[in-house]
């Protein structure tokens, strides 16, 4: 019973998402409008200038083009295995008792996919599915630094 639940919700998202393979847009509204128009005035002819201006996020961008439309992440990881860079931005939630990770993949200095996660906070305390890696923290006021 549970397990059938289980592909009933998958199948539920899959449709709600699209079927088709095409690129799913995120908004996060991470910078404001009147930054990402010099971006989009220098860059008026390229594909994803629409994109940047609306500030959402499409697969096939360039790094530039997230930067412009997102702004700099809170934390980047470079995998030791592929040659894929994650870079991983905090939003508080609205209801400002969660914190969505947007946890963005590129390879080749292109957009590949993107994962969404809330966190429900709990006091100090952050409750996740997943660990975050050691050294990132929730909070977009302390950036690691790269060494």
């Amino acid at each position: 019973m549970r397990r059938s639940l289980v592909v009933i919700a998958a199948l539920a998202l899959v449709i709600a998402l699209g079927c088709s393979g095409m690129s799913t847009v995120e908004r996060a509204n991470l910078t404001n409008p009147s930054a990402r128009e010099g971006y989009v005035k220098t860059h008026s002819g390229d594909a994803h200038a629409l994109f940047v201006q609306d500030g959402e996020i499409t697969r096939g961008m360039s790094a530039d083009e997230v930067i412009a439309s997102w702004g700099m992440p809170n934390v980047y990881t470079l995998s030791r295995t592929e040659q894929s860079e994650n870079w991983i931005y905090y939003v508080r939630a609205r209801d400002a008792a969660a914190i969505i990770t947007y946890r963005l993949t590129f390879k080749a200095d292109t957009l590949a996919a993107w994962d969404i996660e809330q966190r429900r906070l709990t006091g100090p305390t952050v409750v996740s599915a997943f660990d975050p890696p050691s050294g990132t923290s929730p909070r977009p006021d302390l950036n690691l630094k790269k060494h």
